[in-house]
């Protein structure tokens, strides 16, 4: 058939433990290579899967706080229309990390709270805690 239909998102859980194991630059290939195969596929769920996987990746390294930003509301755009709560949370939750980092308090504060009613609303516990320990 010629499509590979589970492989972005295999391309994108694979980023995940790269850039978990430190390694920014492989993570970043295969988020990019994820996006792409899910843009030509017509995967909108699993575009959504890449962008948040750069917008995690660019939020680290430091001197592209703009270019996080822009990856985090692009999978939070998408996410929501979907109905993708989790990954709409775990957006939520990004953000309010970069603006916090960033000294935009307010705004971070905004999505912090966002990220902590959903998480609550879903019961999604471990990710609860996470954030409290950011917050």
């Amino acid at each position: 058939m010629g499509r590979f239909s589970r492989l972005p998102l295999l391309l994108v859980k694979c980023g995940e433990i790269h850039l978990l194991a430190g390694e920014q630059d492989e993570a970043m290939r295969l988020a990019t290579d994820a996006l792409r195969l899910a843009i030509e596929q017509k995967e909108r769920g699993n575009k959504v899967y890449a962008t948040h996987l750069l917008a995690e990746i660019t939020a680290q390294r430091s001197g592209t706080p703009a270019e996080a930003e822009r990856h985090y509301h692009d999978a939070l755009s998408l996410a929501t229309e979907l109905g993708m709560r989790p990954l709409s949370a775990h957006c939520h939750a990004g953000l309010a990390r970069l603006y916090t980092r960033d000294g935009q308090r307010e705004k971070g504060a905004e999505h912090w709270a966002s990220a902590l009613f959903m998480y609550k609303e879903m019961a999604m516990w471990f990710w609860l805690e996470l954030l409290e320990k950011d917050g």
